[in-house]
């Protein structure tokens, strides 16, 4: 017994990133654009009801990234290059950020396995970085989490968000092995 809830809609995230990455660490499984929770009423309420232990916590996240057509970055590292499908800056060089692709929008799969999901998130919480869905991608901005403060940082400032995504990415890897 169990119940799938369906948390993915044409490669866009139906439920908030912080409940997605609870659910996944309270262990529900990726099962295509659904989660599926195992076990019985009881279990399914005893996962619930942990949940609201969590009420306090949330994972950065962002709703305007990207602003407008950002521009991709292709001068980057191997690591970002490696780990990441575009490092782009926007707001006229003053943020910077990488998309991850998590889910396949086509084959509705995931291309990472739980395991690996939530050492991300793990690492994302750890760098503070604002995070949003779209597409499929984990979108981790190196930049403030509101469009103001975003807007004040000074021209050039994406160099520092590079740096920052830089070592986000060398520590996720390096803590988490393999990640696929």
């Amino acid at each position: 017994m169990g119940f799938r809830l369906k948390v993915l809609e044409d490669g866009e995230l139906k439920i908030n990133l912080t409940l997605l990455y609870l659910l996944i660490k309270s262990g529900a499984n990726l099962d295509g654009p659904y989660l599926y929770v195992e076990g019985d009423p009881t279990t399914i309420n005893y996962v619930l009801n942990g949940l609201s232990r969590y009420k306090d916590f949330e994972v950065p996240s962002i709703d305007f990234c990207p602003s407008d057509e950002p521009i991709r970055i292709y001068d980057v590292d191997e690591v970002l290059k490696d780990f990441c499908i575009e490092v782009y800056r926007y707001f006229n060089d003053r943020c910077s950020a990488c998309a991850i692709k998590v889910y396949s929008i086509i084959s509705e799969s995931w291309l990472f396995s739980k395991e690996a999901l939530i050492k991300l998130f793990e690492a994302i919480i750890n760098h503070h970085l604002p995070t949003q869905f779209n597409s499929g991608c984990l979108v981790v901005a190196a930049c403030p989490s509101s469009y103001e403060d975003a807007s004040k940082l000074m021209p050039g400032a994406y160099l520092d968000g590079i740096e920052l995504l830089k070592r986000f990415i060398n520590d996720l890897l390096g803590n988490a092995g393999s990640m696929t």
